[in-house]
């Protein structure tokens, strides 16, 4: 079979929308809609968590469980699709430093939540 011409085999790996759908009786969100930019993909996923998670959400899941947890997953799915990036690409682009977004999210809801209920 003969590679369509001007796409290569990556290319056709991205989808062209990445829907994300609080309730099945709700309509989606493209997340690859959200505008962002590679180099600022920090924000990008700061506001994916925002739209994804309530902060109780965010609080609730611990550390460990992140890389199980399906709207984690999706997150990462949006920026690889997002940038056009390989497996390898959004490995590292996460360990190195948007997982460490991901993380720095959860503890401040944690840290509001603590406030919120110690005002109590």
């Amino acid at each position: 079979m003969e590679e369509p011409t001007g796409i290569d085999s990556d290319e056709r790996n991205f989808s062209s929308s990445v829907i994300y759908k609080a309730a099945d009786n709700e309509l989606g969100i493209d997340l690859l809609k959200i505008p962002a930019t590679k180099e600022k993909a920090n924000l990008y996923v700061t506001t994916l968590i925002q739209l994804i998670y309530s902060i109780e959400e965010l609080a609730e899941l611990q550390p460990a469980q992140t890389y199980d947890d399906e709207r984690y997953k999706l997150i990462k799915d949006a920026v690889r699709v997002k940038f056009k990036l390989t497996e390898e690409q959004l490995e590292q682009m996460f360990n190195e430093w948007l997982r460490e977004v991901f993380l720095a999210k959860r503890r401040v809801a944690v840290a509001k939540l603590k406030a919120i209920k110690d005002s109590d």
